[in-house]
């Protein structure tokens, strides 16, 4: 029984990830997540290639939807979407790979965007 309900987890968690690499327009560079299936937890690589896909996803989505939010120099109007929400999803797990992001990026808007998502993730209250 317990064998079941793991692999069904499992097979919900890479569902959920598949659906979660559904952004709009061009999909060729984006990077599938390798999951561990053991722990359900994605390495170092795959989860910076995700933010990165998410975050360039992000950004086409709202150049395509939404372009006057382009104009504007608040990194807050970029961030009410689902791939902000992916992003802190991530949870405590993200933030070395995140931090790492801010710090390569120098002060842009990703990296703004990055200091938001890291203090969402770290203002979260721990489920047990």
């Amino acid at each position: 029984m317990k064998k079941i309900v793991t692999l069904g987890l499992t097979f919900s968690i890479i569902c959920a990830l598949a659906l979660i690499f559904k952004p709009a327009g061009d999909t060729s560079n984006l990077k599938y997540a390798s999951v561990n299936l053991a722990t359900n937890k994605m390495d170092s690589e795959t989860m910076s290639n995700y933010i990165d896909s998410t975050l360039d996803a992000m950004m086409d989505n709202i150049s395509a939807e939404n372009p006057e939010i382009m104009a504007m120099s608040s990194p807050y109007a970029y961030i009410d979407n689902s791939y902000f929400k992916n992003i802190v999803a991530l949870g405590t797990d993200a933030l070395p790979v995140i931090e790492s992001k801010i710090k390569e990026r120098n002060g842009d808007l990703y990296a703004s965007i990055l200091t938001i998502a890291a203090e969402k993730i770290e203002n979260t209250p721990k489920q047990l």
